[in-house]
């Protein structure tokens, strides 16, 4: 067990991504983001630069430098020891998941879908995605899926247009999503866990 006596900044955890280099990335729920080499933790914060101290979101772009989003703006790229914060230059509600897939880093945000594009934050046109809460991001191996309140937007990356809409139909909100050899399964707050084949 590590806790905070160990160098662990906060001990709400919301992430965790083990980077190429074997360091554990963690996300806690108002003490930043941790990286832990399996002996110390070093902590980055808001005057490290990273976006927010409610970390949410931790993964790799293309180019392996790790990604931190939060619940409030923008998101930050962690390169050459150091942090860099994009600031959107529209309205962005912060970051609930990051996925890397087809050399794209992609945002779950709670002001629709976004990516990163040649060092700053792009916006979908797609107008149906535009205004949704996304909470998930999650792909299987051709598409990328964007996990709505209680639909999933399935993208079709190289055009970044939506390719069909699959309404669920879930007695609460989706939250968390997996895809398993054509099935995927959608975890809700307050409702457990749904599933239904993708065919």
């Amino acid at each position: 067990k590590y806790d905070i006596e160990d160098g662990l900044s906060q001990v709400n955890v919301n992430t965790l991504f083990e980077d190429v280099d074997g360091f554990l990335w963690i996300g806690t729920q108002g003490g930043g983001v941790n990286r832990f080499d399996g002996k110390d933790f070093e902590t980055y914060n808001e005057k490290d630069g990273i976006p927010g101290e409610l970390v949410t979101a931790v993964t790799a772009g293309s180019n392996g430098n790790i990604f931190v989003g939060s619940t409030w703006g923008g998101i930050s790229e962690f390169s050459q020891g150091r942090f860099k914060h994009y600031n959107p230059v529209f309205s962005y509600s912060g970051t609930n998941h990051i996925l890397t897939f087809k050399g794209i880093t992609w945002l779950a945000s709670a002001s629709g879908l976004f990516w990163i594009k040649d060092n700053s934050i792009v916006k979908t046109t797609e107008k149906e995605i535009q205004s949704q809460v996304i909470n998930y991001l999650e792909n299987d191996g051709k598409y990328l899926y964007a996990l709505a309140y209680n639909k999933i937007f399935v993208i079709e990356p190289s055009s970044k247009a939506l390719y069909k809409t699959i309404n669920l139909q879930l007695p609460t909100e989706a939250n968390i999503m997996t895809i398993n050899k054509g099935v995927v399964y959608v975890g809700t707050k307050g409702s457990g866990i749904y599933f239904a084949k993708l065919s």
